[in-house]
């Protein structure tokens, strides 16, 4: 037996997974569709600032546990939100965040790109 992946069954769940989400949304109320386009914008807002924060610790040469004793947190709150869990963080803590690793935090609101 190979150890080689079957990039064809991958294809196919990818095909398929493709197909069911298309269904699946086109399925949904306007109501509804229109709370799953908001929670999906608030979910790539929230991977989007995990992959800030966690560049900016790394840039600074720190870690989870550093990071979080300099801006009065726990290491588990630092890695909920590099991990993308961080929707609720307040401007508080993202400004001590930047301040430990020596970044300003800026706050930019561009108009909202139609999905």
């Amino acid at each position: 037996m190979s150890d080689e992946p079957n990039i064809t069954n991958s294809r196919n769940s990818l095909t398929n997974w493709h197909e069911l989400r298309e269904s699946s949304l086109a399925a949904m109320t306007a109501t509804e569709r229109e709370r799953y386009d908001a929670a999906a914008v608030e979910a790539d807002v929230a991977m989007d600032l995990a992959q800030l924060v966690y560049d900016a610790r790394i840039k600074a040469g720190l870690s989870q546990a550093e990071l979080a004793s300099q801006v009065g947190a726990n290491q588990a709150t630092i890695s909920q939100i590099e991990e993308g869990g961080g929707v609720n963080t307040t401007l508080a803590t993202l400004t001590r965040i930047a301040r430990a690793t020596g970044q300003a935090l800026q706050v930019n609101v561009p108009p909202a790109v139609p999905r």
